[in-house]
C-alpha cells in the first residue's frame, strides 16, 4: 500500500500543506507520493521540465545549452550516490542529445564564488 500525500501540520493555525512528489529510503530505493487524492504530480515534473529544455535547446547553438544538479546530502546515513544517480539519472533528466547535465554530489561540488 503507498501511503498518500501526508499533511504536515502548519504552526500557529497555518494552512497545513500536503506533501507529494517523490522521496526515497535509505538505500536509494525511489517512492513515488501520489497527493491526497491520489495523483501523482511527480510525472509530470519531468516531463515538463524535459520539454522546456528540448524547446530552449532547439533555439540556441548545439551544446550551449547545460544544467548542473547539485545533490547535498546531509552525510547520515543514507546511501546518497544511489539516491542522486537515480534522482537525477532516472528520474529528471532525459536528453534528446541536444543539451546536458552534470551532477555533483557532496563530495564533488565545487567551490562556490561570488561574482
Amino acid at each position: 500500500m503507498v501511503k498518500q500525500g501526508v499533511v504536515e501540520e502548519i504552526p500557529q493555525g497555518g494552512t497545513g500543506i500536503t506533501s507529494s512528489g517523490l522521496r526515497y529510503t535509505s538505500a536509494g530505493t525511489p517512492i513515488k507520493v501520489p497527493n491526497a487524492v491520489g495523483v501523482d504530480i511527480w510525472g509530470a515534473n519531468p516531463l515538463q521540465l524535459n520539454t522546456a529544455l528540448n524547446a530552449t535547446a532547439a533555439q540556441s547553438d548545439p551544446g550551449n545549452v547545460g544544467v548542473s544538479a547539485f545533490g547535498m546530502g546531509d552525510g547520515g546515513i543514507s546511501n546518497w550516490s544511489a539516491i542522486y544517480s537515480d534522482l537525477f539519472a532516472n528520474q529528471t533528466f532525459q536528453t534528446n542529445g541536444t543539451w546536458n547535465y552534470k551532477t555533483f554530489n557532496p563530495t564533488t561540488i565545487p567551490p562556490l564564488s561570488m561574482i
